[in-house]
């Protein structure tokens, strides 16, 4: 139960993190820019992110446990569906050089 209420608080301290990170402009700089849309998702979404091709996305629901791992399918997004997934949050962490670069909230809503 511990375990339940901690991923829930982190998840909550990060849904204004991941908003804030969803409404930057793709190449300012050296920024990593990541962003989900739409969100919240029913059926599918695309994840955007301006960083090389090595880097991929783990999205977690809020039992920590991984429901996909997501490589881009061009250079600056990758369409995921989620038709099959349970309504709720969920984490997505885009890692590269296997260190995580940025982490946002997805809400599936239906």
């Amino acid at each position: 139960m511990k375990k339940i209420f901690t991923i829930l608080l982190i998840v909550f301290c990060l849904s204004s993190i991941g908003y804030a990170q969803s409404l930057s402009a793709f190449g300012e700089g050296n920024t990593v820019n990541f962003a989900v849309s739409p969100n919240p998702a029913s059926n599918s979404f695309t994840l955007l992110y301006d960083y090389d091709r090595d880097s991929y996305v783990e999205i977690y629901n809020v039992l920590g446990v991984v429901v996909a791992r997501v490589k881009p399918e061009t250079e600056f997004d990758a369409l995921v569906d989620c038709s099959n997934w349970q309504n709720g949050y969920y984490i997505c962490k885009l890692i590269n050089k296997q260190k995580v670069q940025r982490t946002l909230k997805l809400v599936i809503a239906r």
